[in-house]
């Protein structure tokens, strides 16, 4: 028999796209990471997770999608799992490039908007 001290799981994401914030630093978020699902496990539905300059994560997700919060993985984990409609939003891929477009109130009562 034998004993493996590795566990994994696959995350079913369609898309992933990644925005840094380097040359217009924000006060709280050095960069967001929205990711795109599609499939009957998970559901259909965007999920952005917010990279915090203190090294944690605010995850903001849309609530088609299951309430999941070990993101403990992740820099130094969860801070907070924000549940937002973010109606219109939408993640393509073509041959042109990435078109992703969603918006949001972040935790600090702050419009956030992404369009590409």
């Amino acid at each position: 028999m034998l004993y493996s001290p590795f566990s994994f799981s696959i995350d079913p994401m369609q898309k992933l796209f990644l925005i840094n914030f380097e040359k217009d630093p924000d006060q709280i978020y050095h960069g967001l990471e929205p990711q795109w699902f599609d499939d009957p496990v998970s559901g259909r539905g965007l999920r952005v997770i917010a990279w915090r300059k203190d090294g944690y994560v605010d995850v903001y997700q849309q609530p088609e999608l299951p309430k999941d919060d070990d993101f403990n993985l992740a820099a130094k984990g969860l801070a907070d799992l924000i549940i937002h409609p973010m109606s219109g939003a939408y993640f393509r891929v073509s041959e042109k490039g990435v078109d992703v477009n969603f918006a949001f109130t972040d935790k600090v009562n702050r419009a956030l908007k992404v369009v590409n």
